[in-house]
Parts: structure tokens; C-alpha cells; sequence
């Protein structure tokens, strides 16, 4: 399944203006307080709040249910990513990821930087070192279902002894979150459409 590519390869990854929509309301940086939602071509929902000041906890759910979550930083890094089995967290994929070498701030990187930073990540088989690099594009106007947005394309390299992966995101700077486009690892290619976004859960409650 996709998503287990978004969880484990996710570690050190990792992603203005708001049009009004006729039938729905376009999310706005005030939708965080309860959640922006995306929803993907692969049937899941993300469902995006802060975490604290300076990072943002995605949840991303599944049409099956199966779900997980990840804390980002600077809406490209993620910082802990557990998955999650109905409401049991499945111990031995906790994982805390730690950088050195600077912090990440797109808003203020320009078209064409460059940012590298080393990091370890630990989790149940022991920690992991590595490096990831993170390359600013430019900035267009991406429409996501009824809604546009100012958006900045990123790609996040991710490298260590026994991994590499290439992340490919639109950061939103209206609203502070990144959307995917596409992942790539060694397990293969997954594109990703972000078909809405919405301000409101977008699936039945039940």
C-alpha cells in the first residue's frame, strides 16, 4: 500500500491567496485551529493541525481505516512518525528523528536554494544516520479541487547507507502546510494528486 511508503520513508522528509469556492469553503491559516484537510488520489485524508509553534501533526487516514502520523517541521521535515492499527500504536514504529546543520524555512529560502542537514533517526533496529538536501523551485498558482493557492514546489532527497528516497511537495505559505506530488524509494514510484482541500471533515463522522 501507499501509504506504508509515506510513513517509513517519510523520517526526514518529509511540503498567496485563497479563492472562494462556490460550494465549499477554501481552508484559510484560521482552518489549522481544527484542521485542513486533503484529499489524495489514493483514497486517503490528511488531516493537518499544529503540534506547537514552529510544527504542524498530520494525520493521515485511509478508506480502509488504516491510519498514522507524522509531526513536520517547517512543513517539510518530519520529526516523530507512528502508525496506527484502529486505536493501537504499533510500538516498533515510533521513530525521533533529529537534524543538525541548520532549520528549514521556505517562506524565506529563494528560487533555485538549497538547504543540506545531516540526521539520525532512531527507532526499534537502532539508529540510522544520514543526510537529506532540500531544493526550493519556483513559485505558481496551484488549484486543488474548487480552491488556489500560491505554491512553491520543493523536492526533499533523502540519503543514508540503506535508504534513499526523492520526496516531491507544493508548500502552501498561506497556510503553512505542504502537499505531496510524488515519492520515490527503492520499493518504487507513487504519484499523488491532492484532489480537495477543505476546511471541514470531508467523510462521514458515522
Amino acid at each position: 500500500m501507499n501509504y506504508f511508503t509515506r510513513v517509513v520513508a517519510c523520517g526526514a522528509c518529509i511540503l498567496l491567496s485563497s479563492a472562494a469556492a462556490a460550494l465549499s469553503t477554501c481552508p484559510t491559516a484560521d482552518s489549522l485551529t481544527h484542521g485542513v484537510f486533503i484529499k489524495y488520489d489514493d483514497g486517503s485524508i490528511s488531516r493537518i493541525t499544529p503540534f506547537d509553534e514552529t510544527t504542524n501533526f498530520e494525520e493521515v487516514v485511509y478508506d480502509d481505516n488504516d491510519r498514522y502520523g507524522y509531526v513536520m517541521a517547517g512543513g517539510v521535515l518530519v520529526q516523530r512518525s507512528f502508525t496506527f492499527k484502529g486505536i493501537h500504536i504499533s510500538a516498533k514504529s515510533v521513530m525521533d528523528v533529529s537534524f543538525t546543520g541548520g532549520s528549514v524555512d521556505i517562506d524565506n529560502m529563494e528560487e533555485g536554494s538549497d538547504l543540506f542537514l545531516e540526521f539520525t533517526k532512531t527507532r526499534a533496529g537502532g539508529p540510522v544516520q544520514g543526510n537529506v538536501t532540500i531544493d526550493v523551485g519556483e513559485t505558481s498558482t496551484l488549484d486543488i479541487g474548487e480552491c488556489s493557492y500560491a505554491a512553491t514546489a520543493v523536492t526533499v532527497t533523502e540519503k543514508s547507507d540503506t535508504e534513499r528516497a526523492v520526496f516531491r511537495l507544493y508548500w502552501l505559505p498561506l497556510l503553512g502546510v505542504s502537499v505531496y506530488r510524488h515519492i520515490s524509494d527503492s520499493s518504487g514510484e507513487f504519484p499523488y494528486r491532492a484532489m480537495e482541500i477543505l476546511d471541514d471533515f470531508p467523510y462521514d463522522r458515522g
